[in-house]
């Protein structure tokens, strides 16, 4: 009879609060290593434990969370070609509720696009003007 690991932890048996503690976690671990007092070999160890973290939580795309303007415009995102699966980053610019699309902009700024909220995973970097 073999022994079987039973600490393992897999993203589909999260709960939605496990994922809410887990990334107010990771927020509370990168915001620590933002800090001038923390030593870099703390911060290291600091930002490994939150990637750790980060890698088991479920990707939420645009389809999962409610668009807020004051916190989705403007905000870095990951776009999923649903042709290719290819990505690029882009940044996300409105949400047409009528049409449900999200508009964004290439990161060079070189083209608008327009896509399902499903194609976009958000990103933490927030731009202004």
């Amino acid at each position: 009879m073999t022994e079987e690991n039973t600490n393992t932890v897999t993203s589909t048996q999260l709960t939605n609060m496990d994922s809410t503690i887990i990334s107010d976690a990771i927020s509370d671990l990168n915001n620590l290593c933002e800090r001038d007092r923390v030593k870099p070999g703390i911060q290291s160890i600091l930002k490994d434990i939150a990637d750790n973290l980060a890698s088991i939580l479920p990707v939420k795309t645009m389809a999962q969370v409610r668009w807020d303007d004051k916190k989705h415009t403007l905000r870095q995102a990951t776009y999923i070609d649903p042709d290719t699966n290819d990505t690029k980053e882009v940044i996300m610019l409105l949400f047409n509720k009528d049409c449900n699309y999200i508009t964004f902009l290439d990161i060079n700024g070189q083209a608008v696009h327009y896509t399902l909220p499903e194609n976009i995973i958000p990103e933490d970097k927030q731009y202004t003007i």
